[in-house]
């Protein structure tokens, strides 16, 4: 398993952004989003052994600050607590979790120009597109809040009259969700969501370029009240994510693997994940065509690039 290359990080304007020399806990009011540890069993941990990895904003190279760099140690740990978690929160009944979910939507929209700061801090997209995607995250939770509250069976016809057939959903179990830098809330909230809604713990290992935004959103979690274990937040360097990767993609406790990211990588991710046949969900990269012909309307053609071709700095999966 080979990660990723580095993405080619876009500047901007810093003039929205307070101080922008300053470390990342410098430059947001809610201090707590700030976490240089990664999240597991419901604590902020790191490990002397492991090691930390820093990052940097994009835009004029600012330490920002460090995190854990953790390999299959780490994963491992995550993965464990997830499953022990997994019975407790199964049996939860659905208007509980609804609830959960329901907190965890609204602090995520009162924490707005914060985690909007985070995100453009790290990944270097513009300020009004962070704020944008920290809408776009929540909606993903405030969905499913409503959907766990409609997970129901059905009764089948049965072949012989003397029997009965019922299906029941339950969920699946630990899933593990790697995570891209270009979408660092909404591609982590897409996926925990419906994983908590159907009964799932999960561990994600977001990009190396983007862990604080996944941290701040774990803190917020923690606050909404959802249990520990649920939600772990592994972070890894470039070095050191093919490790964690593994790990995650061919543990025996892990049911689930979601990926978000590029073909290369997912179709490493599906190899190692086939070995215990895993359920898998994969998003992978591609670059859209836009086609101008002679006999275009050059006015609607500009319009039409800007909005599919420079959304988001152009760093989109549809771009």
């Amino acid at each position: 398993l080979r990660a990723a290359p580095a993405p080619l990080l876009f500047a901007r304007a810093m003039s929205s952004l307070p101080a922008a020399a300053l470390p990342m806990r410098g430059r947001v009011s809610n201090k707590d989003l700030v976490q240089e540890a990664c999240f597991i069993d419901g604590a902020f941990v790191t490990s002397p052994a492991s090691g930390t990895f820093a990052v940097h904003d994009p835009a004029n190279g600012a330490l920002l600050g460090s995190v854990p760099d953790m390999g299959e140690e780490g994963a491992v740990a995550a993965i464990e607590a997830a499953h022990a978690a997994w019975k407790g929160w199964r049996d939860v009944p659905a208007k509980e979790k609804s609830a959960v979910l329901r907190r965890w939507n609204d602090l995520i929209l009162a924490s707005s120009d914060d985690l909007a700061i985070l995100m453009t801090s790290e990944c270097g997209k513009p300020l009004a597109e962070s704020r944008g995607e920290v809408a776009y995250a929540a909606s993903f939770v405030e969905f499913f809040a409503e959907e766990v509250k409609r997970v129901d069976g059905s009764i089948i016809p049965p072949p012989n009259p003397n029997r009965r057939v019922l299906v029941t959903r339950q969920g699946v179990g630990v899933c593990s969700m790697i995570t891209p830098w270009n979408f660092p809330a909404a591609m982590i909230t897409r996926k925990v969501a419906p994983a908590l809604a159907a009964g799932c713990p999960s561990v994600v290992k977001p990009a190396q370029q983007t862990p604080f935004t996944a941290l701040a959103l774990a803190e917020l979690a923690r606050q909404a009240g959802v249990p520990k274990g649920l939600l772990n937040v592994v972070t890894s360097s470039t070095e050191r994510t093919p490790e964690a990767g593994r790990a995650l993609a061919t543990h025996p406790l892990v049911r689930k693997l979601s990926f978000t990211g590029s073909t290369a990588v997912g179709k490493a991710l599906l190899g190692l994940a086939a070995g215990t046949v895993k359920r898998v969900s994969m998003e992978l990269g591609g670059n859209a065509p836009f086609l101008v012909f002679d006999d275009a309307d050059v006015d609607a053609a500009v319009e039409g690039a800007m909005a599919s071709k420079f959304r988001n700095a152009g760093q989109t999966c549809v771009c």
